[in-house]
């Protein structure tokens, strides 16, 4: 027999959903900028524009990571950093979903 969900369970829920949420896209941003601030010309021109780093990191987190370190390095380097930091990005997301399913009920 199926159990019930309560109300208070969805809510706790949801709000993992969204502060996972947020915590990935500020990671992913935080990285990206970073990283801005360490390159040359040639690669900062290469970088995403504001609104498309927006929309890069809320639509695709660690893949705008990944993605920024390949457009900026073009380079088999850039590829492994963006790799790297990709995965980094992802840790705090890991990390705070264990802690929600601690509190979370397994269905």
């Amino acid at each position: 027999m199926n159990r019930q969900e309560t109300i208070a369970e969805s809510i706790v829920e949801v709000v993992a959903i969204l502060v996972s949420g947020a915590v990935s896209w500020t990671a992913s941003a935080w990285i990206i900028k970073r990283d801005e601030k360490k390159l040359n010309d040639a690669m900062l021109a290469r970088a995403y524009p504001p609104a498309t780093l927006i929309a890069s990191v809320f639509l695709f987190q660690q893949i705008a990571v990944l993605v920024h370190f390949i457009r900026t390095r073009r380079s088999f380097k850039g590829f492994f950093l963006g790799l790297g930091w990709a995965i980094a990005a992802f840790i705090p997301s890991i990390i705070l979903d264990a802690i929600f399913g601690l509190f979370l009920p397994d269905n």
